[in-house]
């Protein structure tokens, strides 16, 4: 998942219990995700939008992975 993605390279697991709630949750949304890293897709909240969303935020979160010494999956796991 995508938020999954992000918070790992960015901070570590995502919480699981509600006491991150919402407020945490919610930056990590894809609308969230795509504003902080400065995507822009004309036609968000469609299929082809949302997926070339996605697809631009992967190649950002793996650029940042990369220079966070993240190169393999076993490496963003054990975050």
């Amino acid at each position: 998942d995508t938020a999954q993605l992000a918070r790992r390279v960015e901070v570590g697991p995502m919480p699981t219990n509600e006491a991150h709630g919402a407020d945490d949750r919610e930056s990590y949304r894809l609308d969230s995700l795509v504003r902080r890293y400065g995507i822009e897709v004309p036609d968000r909240h469609t299929a082809a939008g949302d997926a070339l969303a996605t697809a631009l935020l992967f190649q950002r979160l793996l650029k940042k992975a990369e220079r966070r010494g993240i190169v393999t999956l076993g490496d963003l796991l054990s975050r």
